[in-house]
């Protein structure tokens, strides 16, 4: 977190429930929050999908 206040985030997003599942509520908090010109950083990919399959509509959704 001291990294990301560092570089000026205006907001965070963290799950702490197991990612067993897809459904993860801050990660479609996070996802409805985002526009134009916002970055996204996940620290590696299988923070936002458990598989490729779980990626492809986010990945599409976020084009």
């Amino acid at each position: 977190m001291a990294a990301l206040n560092a570089a000026d985030c205006v907001r965070a997003f963290a799950d702490k429930k197991s990612g067993k599942t897809a459904e993860r509520e801050e990660r479609g908090k996070c996802l409805d929050y985002l526009r134009l010109g916002h970055t996204l950083v996940v620290p590696s990919l299988d923070q936002l999908g458990r598989s490729i399959q779980d990626l492809s509509p986010i990945v599409s959704g976020l084009r």
